[in-house]
């Protein structure tokens, strides 16, 4: 028979011990998390539209941004071209949300107002900090609404000459790591006044969970090539997330914590 005394001596034993076990968990959880906190300035986040009809390079703009969270950012802007009567050739709406962590979720809203087709470049650029090495987890996705504005029908495809041909690409210092919408079919709006959803595309699935590059080390990105038809207008949302690959050691620590409370609670049943 278990004594009051001896029940003291075991409740006094559990109570260091929980908090024990509670200060290891808080410890892996953080050590999965990573560094965190708000970087010390706005991200100088790049972000350029090319109108391959007016030829020259593409116009490097600098939207302005806030700050929306610890450590996330909101750029949010519009440009026109304005050499028609009917205010601008385009029109382009942007809403970019991204963190140097890193991540890039963007909106974006293009209207040709020409009665021509017309073709666009979207280049978003983010720096990241800290850099990334001993492996990265990415993922992503691209979707969009098309949508007919002048009674007849909306085309949608990848810009002649595209490199590579898609209408999404993700990059990691520059260098492509993927690709959606590779190649697709036109997407088209039959009806007058219709729109048509496409996507989402993703990779990465549950975001992020593809292996990516070994290192990333300046900078994430996104680039949008679209072809759109004419005086209609489409909404493009594409996103880009880059992890750290969990060390070792912290997935072990984690494991041991598990195993050590599941090991105790046994313990204190076989009482």
């Amino acid at each position: 028979m278990t004594s009051r005394s001896d029940r003291f001596i075991s409740h006094r034993s559990f109570l260091p011990s929980c908090l024990a076990v509670i200060v290891l968990l808080a410890f892996s959880s953080a050590a999965l998390a990573g560094p965190g906190g708000p970087p010390a300035e706005l991200p100088a986040l790049g972000f350029r539209i090319n109108d391959h009809a007016q030829g020259g390079p593409p116009p490097d703009l600098m939207p302005p941004g806030l700050e929306i969270a610890a450590g996330r950012f909101q750029f949010k802007g519009e440009k026109s071209q304005s050499q028609a009567p009917n205010g601008g050739r385009w029109r382009v709406e942007w809403d970019i949300d991204v963190s140097p962590d890193p991540f890039i979720f963007a909106d974006l809203i293009v209207t040709n107002n020409m009665p021509v087709d017309q073709e666009f470049t979207f280049n978003i650029e983010l720096p990241i900090s800290p850099s990334l090495s001993g492996g990265t987890l990415i993922g992503g996705s691209f979707s969009g609404v098309l949508k007919d504005r002048n009674a007849g029908s909306a085309t949608l495809s990848v810009l002649d000459g595209a490199n590579p041909p898609a209408l999404y690409t993700a990059l990691i210092d520059g260098n492509v790591v993927q690709t959606l919408f590779d190649s697709p079919d036109p997407i088209t709006v039959a009806m007058p006044f219709e729109t048509v959803t496409f996507g989402p595309e993703n990779f990465g699935t549950p975001i992020p969970s593809l292996a990516g590059p070994d290192e990333a080390n300046a900078t994430i990105g996104i680039t949008i090539n679209v072809k759109v038809s004419a005086m209609d207008s489409v909404n493009l949302s594409g996103s880009f997330v880059v992890q750290p690959v969990p060390e070792p050691s912290t997935i072990v620590l984690c494991i041991s914590a598990v195993v050590g409370l599941v090991a105790f609670g046994r313990r204190r049943r076989m009482r």
